[in-house]
């Protein structure tokens, strides 16, 4: 059992970020979603030890598959989690990636159709290469974005498996 249970923020409290009001060799298990009859302010159990809250979050994510829970140290999340576990019906949170692939890809696509059309033209239009510049330059940096994305969290998941094997 945690320790105890801390709001994410609570504009009552001072401080009310919830990883100020922790100590420092505490740990903090985050959920990715709560039931659906849950209407309270979202909130997070706190531990004593890195291994309680490690211990925890397996147990949670065993009784409630669908939900991903994290462990955080008083430093919040300005880093990666120190721990992470996935129940097997976790969905995950793509909407961020599908964002980045079609926004992307329409802004680069767009962006580069439209340099080519003032290159063929000479550059005498100067609009087009104008506007295309600024929509494949973006384009382009979501793609690379996503690209490295993708490429971290299969690196990632090869060392898991590989450290489990």
């Amino acid at each position: 059992m945690p320790n105890r249970r801390v709001p994410l923020f609570d504009p009552a409290v001072q401080p009310s970020s919830w990883n100020q009001r922790i100590a420092a060799n505490e740990f903090a298990v985050h959920y990715s979603s709560f039931p659906n009859d849950y209407t309270g302010a979202p909130y997070c159990d706190v531990f004593a030890t890195a291994a309680e809250a490690e211990a925890y979050a397996h147990d949670y994510v065993n009784d409630h598959p669908q939900v991903r829970c994290r462990v955080y140290d008083a430093h919040g999340m300005v880093g990666a989690p120190l721990f992470e576990v996935a129940g097997k019906s976790y969905k995950g949170e793509s909407n961020l990636s599908h964002f980045r692939r079609w926004v992307g890809s329409v802004l680069f696509v767009l962006g580069t159709i439209l340099f080519s059309v003032d290159v063929f033209q000479d550059y005498r239009l100067l609009w087009p290469s104008t506007i295309g510049s600024r929509l494949a330059i973006p384009g382009a940096l979501l793609l690379v974005t996503e690209g490295l994305v993708v490429l971290t969290a299969r690196h990632n998941a090869k060392k898991k498996a590989a450290a489990t094997a």
